[in-house]
Parts: C-alpha cells; sequence; structure tokens
C-alpha cells in the first residue's frame, strides 16, 4: 500500500492461479493496478470482496474477435459494445480484433477507423491485428509505422480469392522479411484456396448442395498443404509464424515437426474445433455451425487437446463472429451461409469444464493459454495475462463448483442462438474486475460502454 493510502479494493480469501503458481493470498488493487499480494493485507480498503472458495484467475484475453464485421454481405450483430459486454460477463476483461485493409486503404487508415468506430463502444480493453490484403511497396513500407502505433501483430488470407482478400506466396514472403526485420508477428489463415474451389464447385455441380456437405468442401488436406507451405516460407524467411484457427491434426503434426526443428512456429485453436465434431452439419440447424475452416473429426479434436496439453498449441482463442439464425438463411447452398461461430462468453466455463475437469489440461495450462501466452505472444505480458504487483487489475474471480445449462437467453451476446445450447458445466465466472472496476458480478454486467481501452502493444518477442 504506497505511502499508507487507503486501497482501491481487496480481494481476500481467494486461491490465486497464474500459468506457474496456485496459492492462497490476499490482492490489494490501487489506481487500476495490483498494488500488492500477501498472506494478509493491513489497513482499509473502499470495498472488500471475499473470495472464499474461489479461484481467483488474471483477466481472460480472447485474442481473436470480429466484431461489428462486413461479411458475405451484411455485419454481424455483435458490435464493440455487445460482443465485449458478452466478453466481461464471461471473465474476459482483454479482446483483440481486427482491422483488415480494403483496396487502395493504408493499414493505419483501416486502424484508425477501427478505433472511430471502437473507442466510444467497447467495455473492455482492446487491441487489433493489422490484415494485410493490398501488399504493395507503400504498404510494406508502413509495416514498421504500424508496429510503433502499437499493432504488432498482421494477418493474411491464404483463401477468400473471390472475396478480394487472398494474398499469394510472393506476398506472404515478403511480408515475412518485413516481420524480421522490424519486430512484427505474421499470422495467417491457412487454407489452400484452389482445393476449396475445386471441392465447392465439384459437389456443387453433383448437386450436393446442402450444408451436409459443407465439411467436404474444405478438406482437411486444404489446410494441411496451406500450413506445410506457410511453415516453408517462414524458414526460409527466418521469420516467426502464427496459424489461427488450427483445426486439423494434419496441420498440428506439421507444426509439431517444424517446432521440433527449432522454428518459431505457434498456433492457435478454437473451442469450436476442441469441443464439437463435424456431425453438426448433419443437424437440422447444422447452418448455425457453419465456420471457416469448418469443424472436424474427433480425431482432430482429440490430437488438438494433446497439442495443447504438451504446448504445440500455444493458446486458445475463439474467432468469434455471430450471426443471426436469419442471416445464416439468407444462401440458399452451403457455400453461400455466412461463416462464423459466436463463443467469447462460454471460452472459460468450457475449457475449464471440459479440459481441467476431464483431466485433458492442467489448472495452470488452462491460464497459460487464456491469459500469459496471448498477452506474451501479443505484446501485452506484463500489463495483461498474469496477476503480479505492478500488472493491471483484470483479474476473473471464477467460481469452480457452480453448475450451469448454456443457453441462448442467459447468455449476452446479440445473437440468437449458441453453438453449446443446454450443455452442462461445472466452474462458472462469478466476478470480472477491469483495471480494479467490477465489471460484472452476480450473473449480471455492471461495467459503462466506452470503459474500455485501445492498448497499444509492444514488438513481437518469442514465447
Amino acid at each position: 500500500m504506497a505511502g499508507g493510502s487507503q486501497l482501491d479494493l481487496v480481494i481476500k480469501n481467494g486461491t490465486i492461479v497464474t500459468a506457474s503458481d496456485i496459492f492462497e493470498a490476499e490482492i490489494g488493487v490501487e489506481d487500476g493496478k495490483v498494488a500488492s499480494i500477501s498472506k494478509s493485507l493491513s489497513g482499509q480498503a473502499k470495498e472488500v470482496i471475499d473470495a472464499k472458495g474461489k479461484l481467483i484467475f488474471p483477466g481472460i484475453i480472447d485474442a481473436h474477435t470480429h466484431l461489428e464485421m462486413l461479411w458475405m454481405g451484411t455485419v454481424n450483430p455483435d458490435d464493440f459494445e455487445w460482443g465485449s459486454i458478452a466478453g466481461a460477463c464471461g471473465g474476459v476483461t482483454t479482446l483483440i480484433d481486427f482491422a483488415i485493409q480494403k483496396k487502395g486503404k493504408t493499414i493505419l487508415e483501416e486502424v484508425e477507423a477501427r478505433r472511430q468506430n471502437a473507442d466510444p463502444k467497447v467495455c473492455i480493453d482492446y487491441s487489433l491485428h493489422a490484415g494485410v490484403t493490398d501488399l504493395t511497396e507503400a504498404t510494406l513500407a508502413e509495416i514498421p509505422k504500424v508496429i510503433q502505433y502499437g499493432c504488432p501483430s498482421f494477418k493474411m488470407f491464404m483463401t477468400y480469392r473471390k472475396e478480394g482478400v487472398m494474398i499469394d506466396d510472393e506476398m506472404l514472403f515478403s511480408a515475412l522479411l518485413a516481420m524480421k526485420k522490424h519486430g512484427g508477428l505474421l499470422g495467417v489463415h491457412a487454407e489452400n484456396d484452389s482445393i476449396i474451389s475445386y471441392f465447392t464447385e465439384t459437389l456443387l455441380k453433383e448437386g450436393k448442395k446442402t450444408v451436409a456437405h459443407f465439411s467436404l468442401s474444405r478438406p482437411s488436406f486444404a489446410e494441411e498443404e496451406a500450413v506445410k507451405r506457410a511453415i516453408i516460407l517462414a524458414e526460409n524467411a527466418g521469420a516467426s509464424l502464427y496459424f489461427f484457427h488450427l483445426s486439423t491434426k494434419e496441420g498440428l503434426a506439421a507444426i509439431t515437426q517444424a517446432r521440433d526443428r527449432g522454428l518459431d512456429i505457434l498456433a492457435e485453436t478454437c473451442p469450436q474445433y476442441l469441443l464439437l465434431t463435424d456431425d453438426v452439419y448433419l443437424r437440422e440447424d447444422g447452418r448455425n455451425f457453419v465456420c471457416a475452416p469448418p469443424i472436424r473429426t474427433k480425431e482432430d479434436s482429440e490430437a488438438l487437446w494433446q497439442g495443447l496439453a504438451r504446448g504445440d498449441v500455444a493458446l486458445v482463442a475463439t474467432d468469434h463472429s455471430v450471426s443471426t439464425t436469419r442471416q445464416k438463411k439468407l444462401g440458399d447452398t452451403f457455400d453461400k451461409v455466412r461463416v462464423g461461430v459466436p463463443g467469447i462468453e462460454t471460452l472459460l466455463p468450457m475449457l475449464y469444464s471440459e479440459g481441467v475437469r476431464k483431466g485433458r489440461i492442467s489448472l495452470n495450462r488452462l491460464i497459460e493459454i487464456l491469459c500469459s501466452n496471448p498477452a506474451k505472444v501479443f505484446g501485452l505480458y506484463p500489463k495483461k495475462g498474469t496477476i503480479a504487483i505492478g500488472s493491471d487489475a483484470d483479474i476473473t474471480i471464477f467460481d469452480p463448483e457452480k453448475k450451469v445449462t448454456i443457453t441462448t437467453k442467459r447468455l449476452h451476446s446479440r445473437n440468437d442462438y449458441n453453438i453449446y445450447e443446454g450443455w452442462k458445466v461445472k466452474g462458472y465466472p462469478e466476478t470480472t474486475i477491469l483495471r480494479g472496476d467490477i465489471i460484472y458480478r452476480n450473473e449480471r454486467f455492471c461495467g459503462k460502454k466506452g470503459q474500455g481501452r485501445f492498448i497499444a502493444r509492444e514488438p513481437y518477442k518469442k514465447l
């Protein structure tokens, strides 16, 4: 307690969990920061939370969201306000969204445009990945400025040619060289566009047009080939590489082999690839599960869990991109169904209940993949991602015994369905604290619109 002043908040009687430790202590918060961690804090506080029987986590970081995004002709209903409210109610205190470059626009123009949209609305802290779709000499020259601005992570699409965002191998290799030179991290959506086009056109010609055929149009080897190609380019550029939403056991095997050779290759996966299997596309509501890459087989999900446990998958993020059931029904063939699924609010409880409780990952590993690794990979650590003196007081108080049935009605997203409807979980967030302010408590959002801040991040450093 600095100078004997009164603390703003004390959290007592809880069990603190970080990526490396589990211990009982009291946390003192002052001016939005963790000011003290002690067995027993003396003095007074403006507010005291008794966390007896609860786990105290660092605030969860969802490093892959798409809020308020125009895609396939419509904008998803979760804007920066409602998407961040949903996150707060799930224990998420920081999200990283995207500023995707439009043809003829600079990256910084897109970043500023997204900030103007987000800053007045967002309820938790956030940052932006820079999506590069038009790699010109001017764009390459802009990369160090974008990194200096505080957006050191970039994304390129190895598919979506028809949508106008796909890059070729020359662009990818040039970008990797620029990342190495300036301290950026390039991430890719790794799927072979030509293979997807071939299977899509073939299936449609054969009259196989329903969502039941969707996963067949994006086969596993389309991801495997793109992953291997990107790794070869990164190795020869001497650059680090990040894979968004890894979905296949074959892609993971290629990444594991590359990491075993000493390459700095990082991967994220998403809850839908860990928890669901491709038989969801046979359901009457199968459209609601359409995402890219598609949900895969049980063997793929089991391999991804194992990759998470051993460290070859660095983190889990949601790729939260919601559509209403009406938006999902706008297309009359599987290739016209709007891609994307929700997930930001259910990220923590699903991973705890299905991962920790079922022995697939340890409690410390849960915090590593949801807090410290996202913070370290994306230049937020130790400001975010841990509970340590001087860190932001982003804290999630979690009740490990609370039983909840996941239903759309209890969630806070603006979409009218969720992909885990009826799932029963044990363990649920009780309180979410953003920089010392309570923004969710007792199943109620109590934060404010615009309370979140844009966080400028540090250049990339290897894990």
